[in-house]
């Protein structure tokens, strides 16, 4: 087992954010981890025999912007321990340095505070890397030098990626005066009717999701009563209908009755391409874009699937979808596009190069989910991070040259959900209303002002709906809109048609 090792750092709740750290190598694979926190020393130990050169990824507390995740530069394993703070802002500083350089090249009108900013970022960061680590006093130093990096290279990711966003939609704006772009809500039912206003204002599509479970409680028997009316009050709104993901490769979200056969590719196949193909006929000649499936490539266990089976499983959806509405619009979801769940063995597959391969198959697909459901640890959970990591992603993913689409959700609190499907943890501690309005502030321009994005669609409309991650709709238990459904309105309003 290899090992990195650093020297002793006092910092709140340290145990509990090491325990959300995970490792990604320079080729995109994950290795499985354990942090060891000591008096004397910080252990990050591998589980595997590799000893190539990694990524270290965790939460930290930014003083001013809150607990994000924050990445190394390559680390590689040597007899001398690192300092946590200085390699934390190592990475973040040359992550931005590299964005600073491409959007200057690119055209980008640099203000000189963000030029101030940089400067004296980097003037800490100086400091914190010529300290000769010694003795602890002077390590301490550079720990603290490099903290007040990490601070400064937070307010200068904000600022720089502000300053994108404003410059690149007025050259967005000068070809189309709005974005012919998809802002969608999930509606898990169907609303009170004193909210379409405000749905009407708030979104130009719904996105309308499906339990198996609910429509074949037994097998071959169908319900298809509520599906059908949510359909019906979608088609009202003269809005697009985003539907699905027909089929989740979850073990919690399969029916009951498939329970003996979840061992099975063969069957689950089987199983499925029966259940996609009544439901899509069922639904055939309404203007719909299918999500064909979800948890694909993060399962973490949930089902005894190679990837290999997996793929055979969406084959079977794919072709029952083209069988059946041959003109629809078929996606696919790709969980974490950052990748957390490289830290466990369920999935090592890079997101990008699977769905270029997915792409380039004869799965005949028309364009790719992004979900990020930020500020969850676990299971589908995406770490929340700055918005300049978020550009770097898409820019990543717009190599793929198809249709992208991004599934965001944000929390509004830190209390226990009990409508909530899943009960991740929540890593912002400070996660309110407020502070998911002030996310997607700074990620919802961000997202649809790149050109390979062609929709957002936000995860929750009313908390007292069945959802999937705790917190986050826009209007709360009590019925109060929540900050969040103004700043989404005032960008649909705004922005889109």
């Amino acid at each position: 087992m290899g090992r990195f090792t650093f020297h002793p750092y006092q910092c709140p709740d340290l145990e509990s954010l090491m325990a959300l750290a995970y490792l990604d190598s320079p080729l995109g694979c994950g290795s499985d981890m354990r942090a060891v926190v000591a008096d004397d020393r910080i252990e990050i130990v591998r589980e595997d025999e590799s000893t190539d050169s990694a990524y270290l990824h965790m939460p930290w507390d930014v003083k001013g912007i809150g607990r994000v995740t924050l990445s190394t530069a390559t680390l590689m394993m040597r007899e001398q321990p690192y300092i946590l703070p200085v390699e934390l802002a190592r990475g973040m500083l040359g992550r931005l340095r590299l964005q600073y350089a491409q959007w200057t090249e690119a055209g980008l009108d640099i203000p000189e505070s963000i030029q101030v900013l940089l400067a004296e970022a980097m003037q800490h960061f100086r400091h914190a890397v010529t300290t000769p680590p010694s003795d602890e006093q002077q390590i301490d130093e550079a720990a603290e030098s490099a903290q007040k990096a990490i601070r400064l290279a937070a307010q200068l990711d904000l600022k720089l990626a502000q300053t994108y966003t404003l410059q690149a939609m007025e050259v967005r704006r000068r070809l189309t005066e709005r974005l012919n772009s998809l802002v969608a809500v999930r509606m898990s039912e169907i609303p009170p009717e004193e909210d379409r206003p405000l749905i009407e204002r708030a979104c130009n599509a719904i996105t309308i999701p499906i339990d198996w479970r609910t429509i074949e409680p037994a097998e071959t028997e169908y319900d298809w009563t509520e599906l059908q009316a949510r359909f019906r009050w979608a088609q009202e709104t003269g809005k697009m209908i985003v539907a699905g993901p027909l089929v989740r490769l979850d073990r919690w979200l399969m029916p009951d009755w498939l329970e003996p056969w979840l061992d099975s590719p063969e069957a689950i196949g089987a199983a499925v391409g029966e259940f996609v193909g009544e439901l899509v006929h069922r639904f055939r000649g309404i203007p719909v874009m299918w999500n064909l499936c979800e948890s694909f490539n993060a399962i973490t266990g949930a089902l005894a699937l190679s990837l290999q089976d997996r793929a055979s499983i969406l084959a079977e959806i794919a072709d029952a979808v083209r069988r059946n509405d041959p003109s629809a619009k078929r996606l696919l979801t790709i969980d974490q596009p950052f990748k957390e769940y490289v830290a466990t063995p369920s999935c090592r597959a890079v997101p990008v190069y699977l769905a270029d391969a997915l792409m380039k198959s004869e799965l005949e697909l028309d364009g790719v989910i992004l979900q990020m459901d930020v500020g969850f640890a676990g299971d589908q959970g995406t770490h929340l991070r700055l918005p300049a990591e978020i550009s770097e992603m898409l820019d990543d993913w717009s190599e793929l040259e198809v249709p992208i689409f991004v599934s965001l959700t944000l929390p509004s609190d830190t209390f226990e959900d009990p409508l909530s499907d899943r009960k991740p943890t929540i890593i912002p501690p400070d996660a309110s209303p407020e502070t998911q309005a002030q996310w997607l502030e700074r990620y919802l321009p961000l997202l649809m002002v790149k050109a390979c994005v062609k929709g957002v669609f936000i995860g929750g409309w009313r908390d007292e709906m069945p959802h999937d991650h705790p917190h986050t709709g826009l209007i709360d238990f009590g019925g109060d809109q929540k900050p969040a459904l103004k700043v989404l309105t005032d960008f649909r309003e705004s922005t889109t048609i």
